[in-house]
């Protein structure tokens, strides 16, 4: 087989390996776990716009990058930004 074809194979595999989600529903409870209790609720609302009324060191950048993540494994395609 000709170097440029097995590259080229290679490339098709590693695409096929990078849309398979099967895995995804696992990583998404492994991110959600590592929160404790309000931040579970907070990350897991369904809303688009929220309010964390809380103090410093109350879990505000943990609870938006476990939804950021959230929706980065759960969304197709996504586009995310977290900044």
């Amino acid at each position: 087989m000709d170097g440029r074809v097995r590259w080229l194979l290679n490339q098709q595999r590693q695409r096929l390996r990078a849309r398979d989600t099967s895995d995804w529903g696992v990583k998404v409870a492994l991110v959600t776990a590592a929160a404790h209790p309000k931040q579970r609720d907070f990350a897991t609302d369904p809303g688009t716009r929220l309010v964390a009324l809380v103090g410093g060191r109350g879990g505000k950048t943990t609870g938006g990058e476990i939804r950021f993540w959230r929706r980065l494994l759960t969304t197709p395609r996504a586009d995310c930004l977290f900044i």
